[in-house]
C-alpha cells in the first residue's frame, strides 16, 4: 500500500534550508571555534609586527656599527690595519700632530665624534696632553681624521 498523503515537512528551496541548518548547529562549538581563530590571528599579527620592529631596529643599529665592528669587514681584512701609534707633539684646537713609532709627523684632525679613551675612562679633547703616548683609529673614508684615539700612558 502506498502511502498518497502529502509529507509534513514543508519542501522549501536554497536558502531557507541552508538557514535552517545553521540554526540547527549547536552554538558551543562554533563560539569555540571563533575564539580560536581570533586568538590564532591576534597572536600570529603580534608576531608579524614585533618581527617587523626588531628587523628594523636591526638595520639600524647595524648601520650605527658598521664602522666599528670587526666582525663587519670583509674576510681576511684586519680591524687594525690602518691606525698611527706615537707620542702627542703639538695639540691644536681641531687637531693634534704625533711623532709616530715609523718617525713620521702625522697630523690628526678632531671631530665633536671622536672618541678618546684611557682603560675605561671616556676622556675629553682637553685632557690630552704633550707627550703622551697614543693610538689613533683614523676614519675609514677620511685617513686624517680621527674616529677614536686610545691614551697608552
Amino acid at each position: 500500500m502506498e502511502n498518497n498523503q502529502p509529507s509534513k515537512q514543508p519542501v522549501s528551496t536554497g536558502r531557507g534550508n541552508a538557514l535552517q541548518r545553521i540554526k540547527q548547529l549547536p552554538k558551543k562549538p562554533l563560539i569555540i571555534l571563533g575564539i580560536v581563530i581570533l586568538v590564532v590571528s591576534s597572536v600570529a599579527g603580534a608576531y608579524q609586527i614585533g618581527f617587523n620592529r626588531g628587523h628594523d631596529a636591526g638595520k639600524a643599529q647595524a648601520k650605527k656599527e658598521q664602522v666599528t665592528n670587526p666582525f663587519s669587514l670583509p674576510l681576511g681584512q684586519s680591524p687594525f690595519s690602518t691606525f698611527l701609534s706615537g707620542k702627542i707633539s703639538k695639540i691644536d684646537d681641531d687637531s693634534i700632530t704625533i711623532d709616530s713609532n715609523k718617525g713620521q709627523k702625522e697630523t690628526i684632525q678632531l671631530t665633536d665624534k671622536t672618541k678618546i679613551t684611557k682603560k675605561t675612562t671616556t676622556l675629553k679633547k682637553s685632557d690630552l696632553k704633550v707627550g703622551q703616548k697614543v693610538t689613533i683609529f683614523p676614519n675609514s673614508q677620511d685617513k686624517q681624521t680621527a674616529l677614536r684615539i686610545v691614551v697608552r700612558d
